[in-house]
């Protein structure tokens, strides 16, 4: 992966590719210095919060939010990858300081929603605490993308968006691309023979006579050996 843009040759895909990674981790930076100081968040935090609040905005897709404007666990955990202990974690970070809340989502089987799922949303404090970071993150993102021509913004947008497609279903188009591997069963190997040696047999040892009566000093109890 690179860590430096290059423009000596044509753009492979491996340089539109690396250059996502160049460009979040310096966006990233920006986010941190520009836009998230005061607030009390972090940039991870600030992931989940801010998915809640365009929820709340109606600017999410209206698949993903209830009329009351509730996500499901289960919707952002597949959105920001994270796993269920992860999500409930810094979920219950952002109900502690009531700048979120969870409710128990309906079952619904075409969905697949059981009884146990969850469902959270944005509160009034909490989007009181997004707000003003939203606004800086408008305001940053309109001073990055000055002077840039509309059609190439909306190519930008739209390739970034097939690539997030691509890897939330890799089953589509790795299979495409990889043929399949035939499993083979391994080679068996011969049996090893090894031919042993007749050992001689053992000549019987006579006992040795019994003396007459061992010293005192050697009739000690186990645990008490090689105390003298």
């Amino acid at each position: 992966m690179r860590i430096f843009f290059n423009r000596w040759h044509p753009v492979a895909a491996a340089d539109v590719a690396g250059s996502v990674f160049i460009a979040q981790r310096d966006l990233l930076k920006s986010l941190r210095a520009e836009v998230l100081p005061g607030s009390g968040l972090t940039a991870e935090v600030a992931e989940i919060l801010l998915e809640l609040y365009l929820a709340e905005s109606r600017l999410s897709f209206p698949e993903h939010v209830d009329t009351d404007r509730y996500v499901s666990f289960r919707d952002l955990r597949a959105a920001l990858g994270y796993s269920a202990g992860l999500l409930s974690r810094r979920i219950g970070w952002l109900c502690q300081r009531r700048w979120a809340e969870t409710k128990r989502a309906a079952p619904n089987v075409a969905k697949g929603l059981h009884g146990n799922c969850q469902k959270v949303r944005i509160t009034e404090m909490g989007k009181s605490i997004m707000g003003p970071v939203w606004q800086r993150y408008e305001k940053l993102a309109e001073r990055l993308l000055a002077g840039i021509a509309p059609s190439d913004l909306a190519a930008h947008y739209r390739v970034n968006e097939l690539i997030s497609n691509k890897l939330r279903a890799p089953q589509v188009w790795m299979n495409d691309s990889v043929a399949p591997v035939e499993k083979t069963s391994p080679a068996t190997r011969p049996a090893r023979i090894s031919v042993r040696k007749p050992k001689p047999p053992v000549a019987a040892r006579k006992p040795a006579p019994a003396p007459e009566s061992a010293p005192r000093k050697y009739l000690l109890e186990p645990q008490s050996e090689f105390l003298d």
